[in-house]
């Protein structure tokens, strides 16, 4: 079952070169914005991700102006798990679930 400390959210590549081939962008942009919003009511970590931010331009505006205090985890591959930096934060959020659970 979910619960806020068993929970995080995953922000990825809501960048400006990208969201030109991205469907409904203003829409993604709108929803991310709730989600985000929702998860820091309710004390979730955030984790957020960029693809080459020097080439494709930084996460919106509107987004990380609502991520300010979350330390952006810039990648080079496609998949968030790829990035050494993600998945260290994903253990370090799996050892602190792990240890609320004893």
């Amino acid at each position: 079952m979910l619960t806020t400390e068993n929970t995080c959210l995953v922000v990825v590549d809501i960048q400006e070169k990208l969201l030109g081939v991205m469907a409904e962008p203003e829409r993604v942009v709108k929803n991310t914005a709730v989600l985000i919003q929702i998860a820091k009511a309710l004390d979730i970590p955030i984790l957020w991700c960029q693809q080459v931010p020097k080439a494709l331009g930084p996460t919106v505006e509107e987004l990380a102006s609502l991520l300010a205090g979350v330390e952006p985890i810039n990648k080079s591959s496609f998949s968030c798990c790829g990035e050494e930096a993600f998945l260290a934060k994903i253990d370090e959020l799996q050892a602190r679930v792990s240890c609320k659970d004893r």
